[in-house]
């Protein structure tokens, strides 16, 4: 808990966040019309606002767990990564990239592979707008201003 305490006196966030899915079948391919999959992983993170811009940065780590009952050689296994991630915000979207270190251990052949790897991904949160759009007298963005267009 000191860590949690010392990141709130800095500004930074501690984040504990984590997704987990169970699907049957495990794809529309015919050797795997029986085959159900488990996966999830847990991710704790710390962040920091950098200065007054949108930006954030920080560090994190992440374990999950993969497995279906098939015992495919990529489903099974359990993953280590720690690395280093940058996020803006535009609207209702996180884009964040990231390089981190990832060990994968794959059980059914006992292998365990590790490396570099530096990501691009995106996150939206919230719900699209519905309904009829309200027409406007004025075009909206300067784009639009500078050229004129009509939508």
């Amino acid at each position: 808990m000191d860590f949690i305490a010392r990141a709130r006196k800095n500004g930074d966030r501690v984040i504990l966040s984590g997704w987990a899915n169970l699907r049957y079948p495990g794809s529309m391919a015919p050797a795997e019309k029986n085959n159900l999959v488990g996966q999830g992983q847990f991710i704790l993170a710390r962040e920091r606002q950098l200065g007054k811009s949108k930006f954030t940065a920080g560090g994190f780590f992440a374990f999950g767990l993969f497995g279906d009952t098939e015992n495919n050689e990529f489903n099974n296994k359990a993953q280590l990564d720690f690395g280093i991630k940058t996020k803006r915000k535009f609207k209702n979207t996180d884009i964040t990239f990231s390089v981190k270190y990832r060990i994968d251990h794959r059980f059914k052949s006992e292998n365990t592979y590790s490396g570099v790897i530096v990501g691009l991904s995106w996150l939206t949160i919230g719900k699209p707008k519905s309904g009829v759009k309200k027409e406007r007298s004025k075009p909206k963005g300067w784009l639009r201003k500078l050229i004129r267009i009509d939508i």
